[in-house]
């Protein structure tokens, strides 16, 4: 078997290993938020007449990593927004599911980062607004791969009735949701009321469903286009994939519904001019490779798009 797979195995193996240890310690806290000076996340900063905090956020469970994945954008839009009048400090929050991100967002959290469609369902429930999209790795869109062993006899969705498929969590875009309107759309079902059935587990990470597809514990799995072109060439030599889904952008920016319009004009402006600046660029290169932030094309589209999928998925 190939060096690659053996990699995924050991690091799939003690990954686990470290999160048995490490999850009673993330669920301790619902919320996390860090100030603008994180060696000096001791000292109390209050609001006052001339200073405001700027809180972006958004969903996860490890909240230290995506803390200081965040923080250099919260302080980049701080120190852009301040003035002689006030000075603004940036803060995150990291919210443990979506409920949470809807109260958050009633007036606490003022930018929302998360997939299209999460995004989308929570500015149903907040008003809070999408405005803006991010390239992340140059890339303004993407979509979801559904993949089998290479030596699977099975080449479409038709080869999947009753069978298993490992999605990665009930709150992925790309490894949940999307591939799943996609199975419905085309006949299936995962509850049992098409005689199209397929079964469905969850892995919680990509690197555990590819770990389960190529060692045939499951028939198929699913990712995002872009992850699964991101492993190595050993271990996509030992997949194959058999279908794929319509294209979403990849991640979307909102801002709380009573954000005034003059500070969501110079938000917006902040962010669409960040790649031109080399602080900027350099915190957009940290952020997961983002190339920059761009307007929503065709929103109207999208936003039928988005509202379509909840209904098909249940979710509205």
């Amino acid at each position: 078997m190939k060096i690659d797979l053996l990699m995924l195995f050991c690091k799939h193996t003690i990954l686990f290993s470290i999160l048995i240890i490490v999850g009673v310690v993330i669920i301790v806290n619902s919320s996390l938020t860090i100030p603008i000076d994180s060696k000096s996340d001791t000292i109390e900063i209050e609001e006052s007449s001339n200073k405001s905090f700027i809180k972006i956020g958004t969903v996860g469970s490890d909240t230290v990593k995506l803390s200081k994945r965040f923080l250099p954008t919260a302080e980049y839009i701080a120190h852009n927004l301040s003035n002689d009048d006030i000075q603004f400090i940036g803060k995150v929050i990291i919210a443990q599911n979506v409920d949470e991100v809807n109260k958050l967002l009633n007036q606490e959290l003022d930018l929302y980062f998360e997939s299209p469609l999460t995004a989308f369902y929570v500015s149903q429930e907040s008003n809070s607004e999408i405005f803006l999209t991010l390239w992340k790795e140059n890339i303004p869109n993407y979509h979801s791969v559904f993949f089998v062993n290479h030596n699977s006899t099975i080449s479409s969705l038709d080869g999947l009735v009753n069978k298993t498929i490992v999605f990665q969590g009930p709150e992925s875009t790309s490894g949940y949701h999307l591939p799943l309107y996609h199975l419905i759309t085309n006949g299936f079902s995962v509850d049992g009321t098409s005689s199209k059935n397929i079964n469905y587990v969850f892995s919680n990470d990509d690197e555990n469903t590819l770990f389960w597809v190529i060692t045939n514990r499951y028939e198929v799995g699913v990712s995002s286009n872009q992850d699964f072109f991101e492993i190595s060439s050993q271990l996509q030599s030992q997949l194959k994939i058999i279908d794929n889904t319509a294209e979403l952008p990849r991640q979307v920016v909102s801002h709380r519904s009573e954000m005034s319009p003059e500070m969501a004009y110079d938000i917006k402006n902040i962010l669409l001019n960040m790649h031109n600046n080399p602080e900027g660029q350099e915190i957009l290169e940290k952020f997961k490779h983002t190339a920059k932030y761009s307007e929503i094309k065709e929103p109207q589209a999208l936003f039928d798009k988005m509202t379509n999928m909840l209904t098909v998925l249940g979710l509205n």
